[in-house]
């Protein structure tokens, strides 16, 4: 058995604004420890969500935290374009079509500081969150599954998982 030192984790988690925990079966054990820790993830600010392809019953009903619980692991193909500038000076955003171009219009609020091009941050949001954690046996999950094709996994010890791909911890 192999143990791994926490301190490969803590820089991922130090970084991370998203969080996926994925439980490919479910029992009140895993969902509770997944709940567990998707909860403390939050605390720490982390948008945090746990994803199960089977569906909890009424035994899962008093278990803290189950409105994190999701039915879609699927990354999105948001945009997200971050301004790091003080909400309060922010007077209106909008958007127009310029020759089937988006301009994203943000207006600030009179005498308020210039914004400058280096506090615009892009980031695509095509992977499935910053950091993701296994807790089982992802062969459940089914063959098809590209869940574990892209970012950063730590995997609980039964996890078999053999794709190429994803950076492993």
């Amino acid at each position: 058995m192999k143990n791994y030192n926490v301190t490969q984790i803590k820089p991922l988690l130090d970084s991370a604004k998203t969080a996926l925990i994925v439980v490919p079966q479910i029992s009140v054990d895993s969902i509770g420890a997944a709940l567990g820790l998707a909860l403390a993830l939050k605390r720490k600010n982390i948008d945090t969500k746990v994803y199960s392809p089977q569906k909890t019953d009424q035994n899962y009903s008093k278990l803290a935290g189950l409105e994190l619980l999701t039915e879609a692991a699927s990354a999105s193909n948001d945009l997200v374009v971050t301004l790091d500038y003080p909400l309060d000076q922010i007077d209106q955003v909008s958007y127009n079509d310029d020759g089937g171009k988006l301009n994203l219009v943000v207006k600030t609020k009179p005498n308020s500081p210039k914004v400058d091009n280096n506090s615009v941050s892009i980031n695509n949001q095509s992977n499935v969150a910053d950091v993701c954690f296994m807790f089982g046996d992802e062969s459940s999950l089914g063959v098809g599954t590209t869940i574990t094709q892209k970012g950063n996994w730590v995997l609980s010890l039964r996890s078999t998982l053999t794709k190429p791909g994803p950076k492993l911890l």
